[in-house]
C-alpha cells in the first residue's frame, strides 16, 4: 500500500493570483441574482448546514452576496461554498440556539456563539 498524498488546500484567490487572472465581476451573473432584494450583506453572520457533513451546523460568514458564497468560519476557504439566498439550509444567527439545535464553533473557540 502506498502513503496516501497529502492533501494542500485550494485558494481561488491564490489561483487567480498564479494565473495573473481576475474573477468576473457579479455583474455578469444578473440570472442568479433574485428580482428582489436580499438582506444579506457581505461580513454578515449566518448558521448553517455544512455541505460535507450534514448533520451539523457551522457558523457560517457571508462572502459574496446574492448567490451566496459562504465561509465556514474557523477554516480554509478551500471550504467555501455557494448557496440561492431562498436556501433552506442558512439561518439567522441565533437560530440554532432558540431552537436548541447544536452549534459547532469555529476551530479554537470553545462556545457555539457566533460573534458578529
Amino acid at each position: 500500500l502506498q502513503n496516501p498524498v497529502p492533501r494542500r488546500s485550494w485558494s481561488w484567490q491564490q489561483y487567480l493570483n498564479e494565473q495573473k487572472a481576475e474573477a468576473a465581476p457579479p455583474s455578469l451573473f444578473t440570472q442568479s441574482c433574485p428580482s428582489r432584494r436580499t438582506a444579506f450583506k457581505v461580513g454578515m453572520k449566518l448558521e448553517g448546514i455544512d455541505p460535507l457533513h450534514p448533520s451539523m451546523f457551522c457558523v457560517l460568514t457571508v462572502v459574496i452576496g446574492c448567490r451566496l458564497r459562504l465561509h465556514i468560519d474557523g477554516y480554509s476557504e478551500c471550504y467555501d461554498f455557494w448557496v440561492n439566498a431562498d436556501s433552506p439550509d442558512i439561518r439567522p444567527a441565533g437560530w440554532c440556539r432558540e431552537h436548541r439545535h447544536k452549534l459547532h464553533p469555529p476551530k479554537g473557540e470553545n462556545n457555539s456563539t457566533p460573534t458578529g
